[in-house]
């Protein structure tokens, strides 16, 4: 996109959010190597002034300028009311809910932030349409101290905002979210055990000791009952395949001792009796 000729809002240090910027132009873009441009400053004390500078310090066109510092003063404001939250027990486990949602949904619609300044916050991305397909309630978002919406759409709140949300995912979709966990977790005790390498072994064992505390964090919000419906429907399903083991044994056992034909339809039943099951459980 041509900048040559439009303004922007400059800020000699581009990264210290929340501190003034200035209006200026781009007249030349310099060697795409470079990422310089030269502008000419608007107003201040350097009006009238050229300099080639780094194109980061153009942080925002200048017709974007009020709804940019209005963001960053807002996020400034949600980052100070998160606290440093980051790496402990609870936000582990909210981003376990977090990964189970986007499995759930087929896609990444609630986060914390990637950039270093948005870690501790919860952001709900394009909030108007994914705030009705996830089932949250907008008017009590929107109502959270330090919470907004900002210029690109996306809702951004203090942390603490983040465990009553995940703690309602965890009361609508508990069968997913401890399956999600589970699967974590037996990923992790496999590897464990059958990872190629010592290192491996002994990386995966140091990672199900960190998230011992975290998985537990989250079958408790899941609540009692339906960790426990779980548990059963797990059991169950070990059952199932043991049966299913026993009855191909069988069947091997019936080929061998002369018996094709009863072999066959002692699979065939089994493959239906299968299909069945996977059918009603889906």
């Amino acid at each position: 996109m041509a900048i040559v000729g439009q303004r922007y809002a400059y800020r000699e240090r581009a990264r210290m959010l929340g501190e003034p910027v200035v209006p200026v132009i781009v007249v030349k873009e310099g060697p795409p190597r470079s990422r310089k441009v030269r502008i000419r400053h608007l107003d201040g004390e350097y009006e009238g002034f050229e300099e080639w500078v780094p194109k980061s310090r153009l942080v925002a066109p200048w017709e974007e300028v009020n709804a940019f510092c209005d963001d960053e003063r807002r996020l400034l404001n949600a980052v100070k009311a998160s606290g440093d939250v980051q790496g402990s027990i609870i936000y582990k486990a909210a981003e376990e809910v977090f990964g189970a949602i986007a499995e759930l949904f087929g896609e990444e619609l609630i986060f914390f932030g990637w950039k270093a300044i948005e870690q501790n916050l919860i952001i709900i991305k394009d909030f108007e349409k994914s705030v009705h397909k996830l089932g949250l309630g907008r008017e009590e978002l929107l109502s959270e101290p330090h919470a907004f919406i900002d210029r690109y759409g996306d809702y951004k709140a203090p942390f603490h905002v983040s465990e009553r949300v995940v703690k309602d995912f965890c009361k609508r979709f508990p069968k997913e979210i401890l399956r999600y966990i589970q699967l974590e977790e037996n990923k992790l005790r496999q590897e464990a055990i059958s990872a190629s390498t010592l290192y491996e072994q002994e990386f995966a064992e140091e990672w199900l000791v960190k998230k011992k505390p975290v998985f537990a964090l989250v079958r408790e919000w899941c609540g009692e009952k339906a960790l426990a419906e779980f548990n059963e429907v797990a059991e169950l399903r070990k059952e199932i395949r043991r049966l299913q083991a026993l009855i191909e044994a069988t069947a091997r056992w019936l080929k061998d001792a002369g018996h094709p034909v009863k072999a066959s339809l002692l699979l065939k039943e089994l493959r239906r009796a299968t299909n069945c099951s996977e059918y009603e459980e889906s």
